[in-house]
Order: structure tokens, then C-alpha cells, then sequence
């Protein structure tokens, strides 16, 4: 399950590479979008190592913040996926900083941001990722009021674990 989410979440980096970025019109080179496509090619094949070292072949310093953003990104993901959590939240948020990320690609980076808290067992941290989300995004996803429900309820916040959790059953609900 994990590995199909991460897979996803890496497909949609790639769309997002190819198409302009909304807001500021950015786009990846050639160069680049083979760098990235390579990579998911490899880390479909769990070959994460080969794959993290193709998008470690490219001068960062000399790509746009856009390109940075997305490979930072695919690395955070390829590194969450081989288990490397600290890895991983570099990362990402290294990506995130950048503000250089598509609106949905910052809320699948923020959620796995949330997640990975979590999964390290800093819940505090999970539920500030998990409120920097829905101010961005506040109804659509159900998954990240999980993420937050979960947190508040490790940490015997039981109220807010129930309104989270309500909450995410409602979204389902809705959208199907």
C-alpha cells in the first residue's frame, strides 16, 4: 500500500515537472525531466539507490528553484519510501522552503511531511504539518485528518482525536 501511494505521489511530481506550474508559469529543461523520469523508473524497479544517485548526477546549484523544488521532492519520497525518515524530512522540506511547488504537489509533500512525524513519533510536529495543510487546503482530503487524529490521540487528546476523525469520515463520505 505504502509503495503504491509513494508511486503516485512520484507520478504526480512528474506531471507537475512536465506541465507549467500555474502560479509562475515554470517548467523543467529536458535535461532534468529525463533526470527525474529516469529515477521513477528506477525506484518502480526498488532500485532506490540507482535512482536517488541520477537525481543527485545534476548540478542542483545550477537548476531553477522550480527544478531544485522537484528533485529535493522525488528525493524526500524515494527516502521515505526506503524507510530513511530523517532523509526524507530534509528533504522535503528543503522542497517546501523552496516555495516553488504546485498547490497539489505542497499538500502531497506536506501530508507525507505530517506523516513522517508521525512515524517518527513526533506527534506535536504531525498536527502543526497536518494545520499548515488545511489552511491550505481545508475540506477536500480526508487522509490528513487521520494523520492529525492519530497525533492527538497519542497524545491523549482524545476530543480533538474524535473531531479529527469525524471529520475525516465526513470528507469520505462526501467525495466517495
Amino acid at each position: 500500500m505504502r509503495n503504491t501511494c509513494i508511486n503516485i505521489v512520484l507520478l504526480s511530481l512528474l506531471l507537475a515537472a512536465t506541465a507549467a506550474n500555474a502560479n509562475s508559469g515554470q517548467t523543467v529543461s529536458s535535461k532534468v525531466f529525463k533526470a527525474l523520469t529516469e529515477a521513477q523508473s528506477y525506484n518502480n524497479k526498488d532500485q532506490h539507490n540507482r535512482a536517488l544517485k541520477k537525481l543527485s548526477s545534476l548540478a542542483i546549484t545550477k537548476l531553477t528553484p522550480f527544478e531544485q523544488s522537484q528533485i529535493l521532492n522525488m528525493k524526500g519520497f524515494i527516502y521515505f519510501e526506503k524507510n530513511q525518515l530523517s532523509n526524507a524530512l530534509t528533504s522535503l522540506n528543503k522542497s517546501i522552503a523552496m516555495d516553488s511547488l504546485g498547490k497539489d504537489t505542497r499538500l502531497n509533500t506536506l501530508q507525507t511531511i505530517a506523516q513522517i512525524h508521525y512515524l517518527k513519533e513526533d506527534y506535536s510536529q504531525a498536527i502543526l504539518i497536518s494545520n499548515k495543510f488545511l489552511a491550505l487546503e481545508p475540506t477536500k482530503r480526508p487522509q490528513i485528518f487521520i494523520i492529525k487524529g492519530q497525533a492527538h490521540f497519542q497524545l491523549q487528546q482524545y476530543k480533538r482525536a474524535i473531531t479529527a476523525t469525524k471529520r475525516s469520515i465526513a470528507l469520505k463520505k462526501e467525495t466517495g
